[in-house]
């Protein structure tokens, strides 16, 4: 395995990126393999808990999407 991981070290970024893609599909074809840590399941809640306290903290996805829209266009 080091050999190929060597290998693969010497890709090009657009390459190894390909790679990544691949081994990241691989990995979640079956999301029952991929475990969610208890601390995201914690922070889920708690932000569940602050939005249902304070509505008014959350942000509109489609504003959200539009500033990230904006900022690498």
């Amino acid at each position: 395995m080091s050999v190929a991981i060597d290998e693969l070290l010497e890709l090009s970024v657009p390459d190894k990126l390909d790679v990544l893609e691949r081994l990241w599909d691989s990995i979640t074809a079956d999301p029952k393999q991929v475990a969610m840590p208890e601390w995201h399941l914690e922070e889920l809640d708690r932000r569940e808990e602050e939005l249902q306290r304070n509505p008014q903290t959350g942000t509109d996805w489609n504003v959200v999407k539009q500033r990230l829209q904006d900022r690498h266009a």
